[in-house]
């Protein structure tokens, strides 16, 4: 073992210093959780073990009760070590009491049981490297999983109380739009629901529908109107698409002329080109961040979102295009349970992140085949994407494709409220689809605000 990574004389330090006050063993057990494995040697460990059984217990502890401990159970020495040198260890570690507990010394002790854990992983890691037989992918996923996995410091759960936490809940309530969270841009759907930080948000529709157009539809309204940071992860375009789509958008112009367009020259389309060009002039486009990067798996978008958050605090919503597309940590792993993982995770992150994730995926064929409106069990290959999730969107569009500028202009369109777990779910919202641009628009003329603007439709069990 690396010798930079042990510090044996301050292991002892902190065993002396709870054998010889109660206060600082419970302070290490129970504030800074100091574990056996944060100690290197196998007779650190079995005292630090039989520490921290007495203190949960809230038994007492001395030397003289540790020793008569062990002499009783032999099965809580650690390894090969023998009674002989534990007690030896008792002895010098007493020598070198402190008369209080360390903060600092907890922080040293767990830091450098995680670069141990790292240097393990990775030394496990590079062993896998020559095994030629083995997808390269599945060698580099296993690395970046052992490397962002082990480099994680325990973090302490943190238990307050209701009186405690209410000041920060009253804060909250006596400011709306803190509490509601981040708008999608459909002042409908927005009557119902939010974007809040540390949910997840599904956003599910069959191929062509336009669940990639909505989500930027959506991205561009948060950064516009709540002026933060938010990140679309686009699996299944490329930036020059995205870019096609999100200026088109933007600019009010059509993203396929957009694609082909040249600078105009006299009066054609002139107005169209001054649109495209105050987009590149938008200071909220510069919240706006998009990445094609393609074949990526779940814990590289965990490191991308982290990285963009230590380079951007304002980071607070991050878009998913789409689940299905992100690469399983294990090729042999059922799919199944692989989108089980990928979406718990995504929720973790969401919440660990304190910031809206919303994820889009693609429905089954059931509602095609049976020619009707989706339904929340149309998610694809997973229950688990509607456990995990807050809130689940279902697109739903009676025109053939959404993405297809040849259709009638002006088209239909509906977003099915399938879970909503800060409001009612199953209600319809109406929108309409404007190939020409292309982008979602609310349907006009609006009527006032209340149960008017939405469609109830059957829930499970006959409720309303």
């Amino acid at each position: 073992m690396n010798d930079t990574l042990c510090n044996h004389p301050l292991e002892l330090r902190v065993i002396g210093t709870a054998f010889r006050n109660s206060a600082a063993a419970e302070s290490y057990v129970l504030d800074h959780r100091v574990l056996p494995e944060h100690f290197t040697i196998d007779a650190h460990r079995t005292l630090w073990g039989v520490i921290a059984e007495r203190i949960e217990a809230r038994a007492d502890l001395d030397d003289i009760v540790l020793v008569d401990l062990l002499e009783r159970r032999p099965d809580l020495l650690v390894g090969s070590v023998d009674l002989d040198t534990v007690f030896a260890t008792i002895q010098a570690a007493t020598e070198q009491a402190d008369p209080d507990p360390s903060a600092e010394h907890a922080r040293v002790l767990r830091d450098l049981a995680a670069r141990r854990r790292l240097a393990g992983a990775l030394d496990h890691a590079m062993r896998h490297v020559g095994q030629l037989d083995r997808p390269i992918d599945d060698t580099i996923t296993a690395l970046t999983e052992a490397t962002y996995g082990s480099a994680l410091v325990h973090r302490t759960p943190q238990i307050r109380t209701v009186a405690d936490a209410f000041d920060d809940a009253l804060r909250r309530w006596e400011n709306p739009g803190e509490q509601l969270g981040y708008t999608l841009g459909f002042h409908r759907l927005d009557e119902i629901m939010s974007l809040a930080p540390g949910t997840m948000t599904v956003i599910g529709a069959r191929p062509s529908v336009g669940k990639s157009l909505f989500a930027q539809h959506v991205i561009s309204n948060v950064v516009h109107k709540h002026a933060v940071d938010a990140v679309l992860v686009s699996m299944e375009m490329s930036e020059r698409e995205l870019m096609d789509r999100i200026v088109a958008g933007e600019a009010r112009v059509s993203a396929r002329w957009l694609a082909r367009a040249r600078k105009p020259r006299g009066d054609d389309r002139r107005a169209e080109w001054e649109r495209v060009l105050d987009v590149g002039n938008d200071e909220a486009m510069r919240r706006f961040g998009i990445t094609d990067t393609a074949d990526l798996a779940i814990v590289d978008i965990e490191a991308l979102a982290r990285r963009y958050r230590a380079q951007n605090p304002d980071f607070k919503l991050l878009a998913v295009d789409y689940l299905g597309l992100i690469r399983k940590a294990d090729s042999k792993q059922a799919p199944v349970h692989a989108l089980d993982d990928i979406s718990r995770r995504l929720k973790v992150l969401a919440i660990d992140m304190d910031m809206a994730v919303v994820v889009l995926v693609q429905l089954n064929r059931n509602s095609e085949t049976e020619r009707r409106p989706p339904r929340i069990s149309d998610l694809r290959d997973s229950g688990a994407i509607e456990q995990h999730a807050d809130n689940v969107l279902l697109l739903h569009a009676d025109h053939p494709s959404i993405g297809d500028d040849t259709t009638q202009p002006i088209a239909a369109s509906q977003v099915i409220v399938g879970k909503n777990r800060s409001g009612p779910p199953g209600r319809i919202v109406h929108l309409d689809f404007d190939s020409t641009v292309p982008r979602f628009i609310d349907q006009a003329p609006a009527p006032p605000v209340g149960r008017a603007y939405f469609e109830n439709v059957p829930l499970p069990g006959g409720q309303r």
